[in-house]
């Protein structure tokens, strides 16, 4: 049994359960970014050819898949503990050309 995560960490060290990488995107999407579940797909999966009714359907069947809602409980329950943090990684130091209003 794997040990239980006491320390917040980034996303992607979380144990989501067995996911593709395509999966997991769609579920961050959908679940932080508020991104509607078809748009989620078409991004996450790669699918921008595909209409926004095929990819509504498809977000929908995948969201309904057990897998995945065990991993989105899994990935609620994270955030409700505290155990996702930011990646500060990102944060530059601001440029003071772009500070000026």
């Amino acid at each position: 049994m794997a040990r239980k995560r006491e320390n917040a960490t980034s996303a992607k060290f979380l144990n989501l359960g067995i996911l593709s990488e395509e999966e997991r995107v769609f579920l961050f999407l959908v679940a932080f970014a508020g991104m509607s579940q078809a748009e989620s797909y078409k991004m996450a999966f790669g699918k921008n050819h595909v209409s926004m009714t095929t990819a509504s359907a498809a977000a929908s069947k995948l969201l309904a898949d057990l897998r995945l809602q065990a991993s989105a409980w899994r990935l609620y329950e994270y955030h409700n503990n505290g155990l996702i943090k930011f990646n500060t990684g990102v944060l530059k130091s601001a440029d003071p050309k772009f500070s000026r209003h």
